[in-house]
């Protein structure tokens, strides 16, 4: 199943990309576009700019830019066709599929980029949520760095054990010799997978 590409536009032009990024960063207006503190890294001088006539925005010091689905991409950690469905529901789209295994039309990038993506959700939510990962919180509300850098930077937390995120990867049906290319888990030579670094703060 794949989101047509026509619905994909309709959501797209009918998204206001100064209204979905004014939802999780402060804006204010200069000339023609609006500029902030960039979520994506720290800073205290805005570089970050937004664009309502050309609906894109781009930040000047991390150089991460591109349209609304981009934002919702890059800020909360999910897939492209997660961004289209989110902001479809938001605007009250109704999404058709095309009778189609989208995981076959997508290029060999767009699903390594959903395998970290999804990778990236997993280890942010052990860190923020699982009981496991307060030894990890307590290290870094020590040196000051908020929830919003653990978000922005995509910080995570490795839970010990040697299949904890092989089962998850299962669970979300992620092929795991591409996981082993993105160096997310290791494999033996006896063609046995196991989790890399478990225990361990995660940084990007």
């Amino acid at each position: 199943m794949r989101i047509p590409e026509s619905k994909i536009e309709e959501v797209r032009t009918a998204a206001s990309v100064v209204d979905v990024v004014s939802e999780f960063v402060q804006l204010r207006k200069r000339g023609k576009n609006y500029i902030g503190l960039c979520p994506f890294h720290n800073e205290k001088t805005p570089s970050f700019t937004v664009s309502e006539e050309k609906q894109i925005f781009h930040c000047f010091g991390c150089h991460t830019g591109g349209n609304v689905f981009k934002f919702l991409m890059e800020y909360n950690k999910i897939s492209f066709v997660e961004a289209v469905q989110d902001l479809a529901e938001q605007l009250g789209i109704e999404l058709d599929y095309a009778q189609t295994d989208y995981t076959e039309q997508q290029s060999e990038q767009e699903i390594l980029y959903d395998i970290n993506t999804e990778a990236a959700k997993y280890f942010l939510n052990n860190l923020l949520n699982d009981a496991e990962g307060e030894g990890a919180r307590k290290y870094l509300r020590e040196r000051n760095i908020k929830t919003q850098t653990i978000r922005s930077f995509g910080l995570g937390y490795n839970l010990r054990g040697w299949e904890n995120f092989i089962n998850f990867a299962k669970e979300k049906k992620i092929n795991l010799d591409k996981a082993v290319g993105l160096g997310l888990i290791g494999k033996n030579d006896d063609g046995r997978y196991y989790d890399k670094l478990p225990g361990r703060l995660i940084f990007p």
